[in-house]
Protein backbone atom coordinates (compact mmCIF):
# COMPACT_ATOMS: atom_id res chain seq x y z
CA UNK A 1 0.00 0.00 0.00
CA UNK A 2 1.03 3.40 -0.55
CA UNK A 3 3.47 5.07 1.85
CA UNK A 4 1.11 8.13 2.85
CA UNK A 5 -1.70 5.21 4.00
CA UNK A 6 -0.92 3.65 7.53
CA UNK A 7 0.91 -0.06 7.46
CA UNK A 8 -1.16 -1.26 10.91
CA UNK A 9 -4.57 -1.97 10.72
CA UNK A 10 -7.18 -2.87 13.31
CA UNK A 11 -10.71 -4.02 12.16
CA UNK A 12 -14.03 -5.75 12.91
CA UNK A 13 -14.70 -9.44 11.21
CA UNK A 14 -17.80 -11.08 10.19
CA UNK A 15 -17.81 -14.34 8.23
CA UNK A 16 -20.95 -17.01 7.04
CA UNK A 17 -20.17 -19.92 5.83
CA UNK A 18 -22.15 -23.33 5.00
CA UNK A 19 -20.71 -26.88 6.07
CA UNK A 20 -20.33 -29.99 3.98
CA UNK A 21 -20.02 -32.58 6.68
CA UNK A 22 -18.05 -36.28 6.12
CA UNK A 23 -17.76 -39.21 8.45
CA UNK A 24 -17.74 -42.67 9.73
CA UNK A 25 -18.28 -42.34 13.76
CA UNK A 26 -21.19 -44.42 15.55
CA UNK A 27 -24.19 -43.53 17.28
CA UNK A 28 -25.00 -45.16 20.83
CA UNK A 29 -28.23 -45.26 22.73
CA UNK A 30 -28.06 -46.32 26.30
CA UNK A 31 -23.93 -47.35 25.46
CA UNK A 32 -25.89 -49.68 22.66
CA UNK A 33 -24.03 -48.97 19.41
CA UNK A 34 -27.19 -48.41 16.56
CA UNK A 35 -26.38 -46.60 13.63
CA UNK A 36 -23.09 -44.81 11.70
CA UNK A 37 -23.40 -40.95 10.61
CA UNK A 38 -21.66 -40.88 7.30
CA UNK A 39 -23.33 -37.11 5.58
CA UNK A 40 -24.47 -33.95 6.49
CA UNK A 41 -24.42 -29.99 6.38
CA UNK A 42 -24.85 -27.48 8.42
CA UNK A 43 -23.59 -23.33 8.62
CA UNK A 44 -21.55 -21.53 10.78
CA UNK A 45 -20.71 -17.86 12.03
CA UNK A 46 -18.83 -15.84 13.43
CA UNK A 47 -18.01 -12.43 15.04
CA UNK A 48 -14.22 -11.09 16.02
CA UNK A 49 -11.33 -8.83 15.75
CA UNK A 50 -8.19 -8.81 13.71
CA UNK A 51 -4.84 -6.62 12.81
CA UNK A 52 -3.33 -6.56 10.25
CA UNK A 53 0.49 -5.33 9.14
CA UNK A 54 1.51 -4.24 5.82
CA UNK A 55 4.90 -4.37 4.39
CA UNK A 56 6.47 -3.13 1.42
CA UNK A 57 2.83 -2.61 0.27
CA UNK A 58 3.00 -5.95 -1.32
CA UNK A 59 2.12 -8.26 1.21
CA UNK A 60 0.92 -8.30 4.95
CA UNK A 61 0.58 -10.44 8.16
CA UNK A 62 -2.10 -10.54 10.60
CA UNK A 63 -4.14 -12.49 13.05
CA UNK A 64 -7.97 -12.65 13.93
CA UNK A 65 -9.51 -13.78 17.06
CA UNK A 66 -13.46 -14.81 17.70
CA UNK A 67 -16.61 -16.33 18.86
CA UNK A 68 -18.04 -19.10 16.17
CA UNK A 69 -21.16 -20.82 16.01
CA UNK A 70 -21.40 -23.95 13.98
CA UNK A 71 -24.61 -25.83 13.38
CA UNK A 72 -24.10 -29.35 11.79
CA UNK A 73 -27.34 -32.00 10.65
CA UNK A 74 -26.67 -36.24 9.97
CA UNK A 75 -28.94 -38.14 8.81
CA UNK A 76 -29.37 -41.70 7.98
CA UNK A 77 -31.51 -44.40 7.68
CA UNK A 78 -31.88 -47.71 8.96
CA UNK A 79 -34.04 -50.99 7.93
CA UNK A 80 -35.06 -54.13 9.87
CA UNK A 81 -37.24 -56.74 9.19
CA UNK A 82 -40.30 -57.86 11.49
CA UNK A 83 -41.93 -61.48 10.89
CA UNK A 84 -43.98 -60.61 7.67
CA UNK A 85 -42.64 -57.07 6.80
CA UNK A 86 -39.79 -54.69 6.89
CA UNK A 87 -39.69 -50.91 8.95
CA UNK A 88 -37.43 -48.02 8.03
CA UNK A 89 -36.12 -46.08 10.66
CA UNK A 90 -34.81 -42.39 10.08
CA UNK A 91 -31.53 -40.87 12.77
CA UNK A 92 -31.37 -36.87 12.88
CA UNK A 93 -28.16 -35.61 14.75
CA UNK A 94 -28.38 -32.04 15.18
CA UNK A 95 -26.02 -29.81 16.75
CA UNK A 96 -24.80 -26.76 17.83
CA UNK A 97 -20.92 -25.85 18.71
CA UNK A 98 -19.47 -22.61 19.79
CA UNK A 99 -15.79 -22.12 19.77
CA UNK A 100 -13.12 -19.59 20.31
CA UNK A 101 -10.96 -18.72 17.40
CA UNK A 102 -7.43 -17.71 16.73
CA UNK A 103 -6.82 -17.43 13.25
CA UNK A 104 -2.51 -16.49 11.96
CA UNK A 105 -2.94 -15.23 8.19
CA UNK A 106 -0.63 -14.17 5.30
CA UNK A 107 -2.24 -11.95 2.70
CA UNK A 108 -0.69 -10.91 -0.84
CA UNK A 109 -1.86 -9.11 -3.42
CA UNK A 110 -2.26 -10.27 -6.64
CA UNK A 111 -0.36 -8.44 -9.27
CA UNK A 112 0.14 -4.86 -8.11
CA UNK A 113 -4.40 -4.91 -7.90
CA UNK A 114 -6.38 -4.86 -5.03
CA UNK A 115 -7.29 -8.41 -4.89
CA UNK A 116 -5.49 -10.68 -2.81
CA UNK A 117 -5.00 -14.10 -2.22
CA UNK A 118 -4.84 -15.37 2.08
CA UNK A 119 -3.78 -18.42 3.37
CA UNK A 120 -4.44 -18.70 7.28
CA UNK A 121 -4.06 -21.30 10.18
CA UNK A 122 -7.35 -21.22 12.35
CA UNK A 123 -7.49 -23.16 15.73
CA UNK A 124 -10.78 -23.87 17.35
CA UNK A 125 -11.05 -24.15 20.98
CA UNK A 126 -14.23 -25.41 22.23
CA UNK A 127 -16.31 -23.91 24.52
CA UNK A 128 -19.88 -25.55 24.45
CA UNK A 129 -21.94 -28.47 22.58
CA UNK A 130 -25.70 -29.43 22.17
CA UNK A 131 -26.57 -32.32 20.52
CA UNK A 132 -30.12 -33.34 19.73
CA UNK A 133 -30.83 -37.15 18.28
CA UNK A 134 -34.28 -37.99 17.12
CA UNK A 135 -35.61 -41.00 15.70
CA UNK A 136 -38.94 -41.23 12.82
CA UNK A 137 -40.52 -44.15 11.16
CA UNK A 138 -40.67 -43.70 7.11
CA UNK A 139 -42.45 -46.94 6.62
CA UNK A 140 -44.47 -48.56 6.72
CA UNK A 141 -47.40 -45.34 7.38
CA UNK A 142 -48.95 -47.24 9.89
CA UNK A 143 -46.29 -48.19 11.82
CA UNK A 144 -46.17 -46.57 15.02
CA UNK A 145 -44.28 -46.52 18.97
CA UNK A 146 -45.94 -47.44 22.04
CA UNK A 147 -47.26 -44.18 22.54
CA UNK A 148 -48.58 -44.26 19.09
CA UNK A 149 -46.28 -41.55 17.73
CA UNK A 150 -44.03 -41.84 14.20
CA UNK A 151 -41.17 -40.16 16.25
CA UNK A 152 -39.22 -40.33 19.10
CA UNK A 153 -36.33 -37.97 20.81
CA UNK A 154 -33.93 -40.08 21.90
CA UNK A 155 -32.46 -38.69 25.57
CA UNK A 156 -29.55 -41.39 25.72
CA UNK A 157 -28.32 -41.08 22.83
CA UNK A 158 -24.35 -40.20 22.42
CA UNK A 159 -21.86 -40.00 19.82
CA UNK A 160 -17.62 -39.93 20.16
CA UNK A 161 -16.10 -37.27 22.35
CA UNK A 162 -15.71 -33.99 19.98
CA UNK A 163 -12.16 -33.02 20.25
CA UNK A 164 -11.41 -29.47 22.37
CA UNK A 165 -9.05 -28.49 19.96
CA UNK A 166 -9.31 -28.27 16.21
CA UNK A 167 -6.61 -26.84 13.50
CA UNK A 168 -7.98 -25.71 10.33
CA UNK A 169 -6.07 -24.42 6.95
CA UNK A 170 -7.69 -21.93 4.98
CA UNK A 171 -7.21 -20.30 1.96
CA UNK A 172 -9.01 -17.57 0.38
CA UNK A 173 -9.32 -14.95 -2.15
CA UNK A 174 -10.25 -11.17 -1.86
CA UNK A 175 -10.81 -7.74 -2.30
CA UNK A 176 -9.62 -4.34 -0.79
CA UNK A 177 -12.04 -1.65 -0.56
CA UNK A 178 -10.44 1.78 0.21
CA UNK A 179 -13.32 3.82 1.86
CA UNK A 180 -11.03 6.51 2.91
CA UNK A 181 -7.32 7.72 3.93
CA UNK A 182 -6.60 4.97 6.43
CA UNK A 183 -9.84 3.34 6.56
CA UNK A 184 -10.35 0.16 3.91
CA UNK A 185 -12.88 -2.81 3.51
CA UNK A 186 -12.20 -6.26 3.01
CA UNK A 187 -14.89 -8.80 0.89
CA UNK A 188 -13.29 -12.33 0.14
CA UNK A 189 -14.72 -15.90 -0.10
CA UNK A 190 -12.84 -18.83 1.56
CA UNK A 191 -12.57 -22.58 1.79
CA UNK A 192 -11.76 -24.19 5.03
CA UNK A 193 -10.14 -27.59 4.38
CA UNK A 194 -11.25 -30.45 6.52
CA UNK A 195 -7.51 -32.22 6.99
CA UNK A 196 -8.52 -33.27 11.02
CA UNK A 197 -11.45 -34.80 12.74
CA UNK A 198 -13.93 -33.33 14.50
CA UNK A 199 -14.18 -36.56 16.86
CA UNK A 200 -11.57 -38.30 19.13
CA UNK A 201 -13.22 -41.64 17.64
CA UNK A 202 -14.23 -42.47 14.19
CA UNK A 203 -14.48 -39.66 11.52
CA UNK A 204 -15.91 -36.70 11.19
CA UNK A 205 -14.23 -34.16 9.19
CA UNK A 206 -16.03 -30.73 7.95
CA UNK A 207 -15.26 -28.95 4.44
CA UNK A 208 -16.75 -25.33 4.68
CA UNK A 209 -17.17 -22.52 2.01
CA UNK A 210 -18.02 -19.00 3.13
CA UNK A 211 -18.01 -15.44 3.10
CA UNK A 212 -15.43 -13.23 5.01
CA UNK A 213 -16.13 -9.35 5.83
CA UNK A 214 -13.52 -7.07 7.09
CA UNK A 215 -13.56 -3.14 8.13
CA UNK A 216 -10.15 -1.90 8.91
CA UNK A 217 -8.79 1.63 10.54
CA UNK A 218 -5.45 2.19 10.32
CA UNK A 219 -2.60 3.08 13.12
CA UNK A 220 0.08 4.84 12.27
CA UNK A 221 3.36 3.06 14.22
Amino acid sequence: MPSVYPNFYLGLNLTAQNNFNTGNYTFTESFVPCCQFTKGGGTGFNIGMAAEKWFQGTWAAGVKAGYSIYTNTFTTQNTYPRVDYNVTYQLDYNSNYSYLTMEFFYKRRIAESHFNITGSLKTDFLVSQNNVFAESIIAPVDETYVDGSQKRTIANGAIASVNSVVIIPKVALGYDINLKKGKFANLSIYSELPVMSLVGYGVWRRWSVGADFLLYYGIFL
